[in-house]
């Protein structure tokens, strides 16, 4: 498959989830032994857990989404890497990003196998949406 074609299934699993719909379109991105990597979350496989995931990020927040024009997509092979932008309210009431100690931006990987499903998906982003780590905070932010 050409690149192209994992990009616009790598921007479906984002428009999906802007959309919250969680169903069997959602679902069938992925290959049915999947591996899944998430910060503070660890390594998983299977659509069980990338169910579990999403419900876990759906607790730590009550407003969810990707600004998709923002995205910045590189590709090689089966190997697609997104540049993301995210916002929205932690279920403390906190809007993210705040442009201080959150920004909103992270990456994620995405490979995909042969039928075009995703194979591996690894996020590298800080689950601490709203900067609610304090000492983790303290250490990194510019004064």
């Amino acid at each position: 498959m050409p690149n192209n074609t994992f990009k616009q299934h790598a921007r479906r699993y984002y428009e999906k989830i802007n959309l919250g719909e969680f169903d069997n379109e959602y679902f069938a991105l992925f290959a049915d032994d999947v591996e899944i990597f998430y910060p503070k979350f660890g390594f998983a496989y299977g659509h069980a857990a990338v169910k579990t995931l999403g419900e876990r990020v759906q607790s730590a927040v009550s407003r969810f989404g990707f600004d998709l024009d923002k995205f910045i997509y590189t590709a090689e092979n089966n190997r697609v890497a997104v540049e993301i932008s995210e916002y929205g309210t932690t279920t403390g009431g906190k809007d993210f990003p705040d442009n201080k100690v959150s920004f909103g931006k992270f990456c994620n990987v995405f490979e995909f196998n042969t039928q075009g499903k995703i194979s591996r998906y690894h996020c590298y982003g800080d689950p601490d949406y709203a900067g609610d780590d304090k000492e983790r905070v303290a250490i990194f932010a510019q004064k």
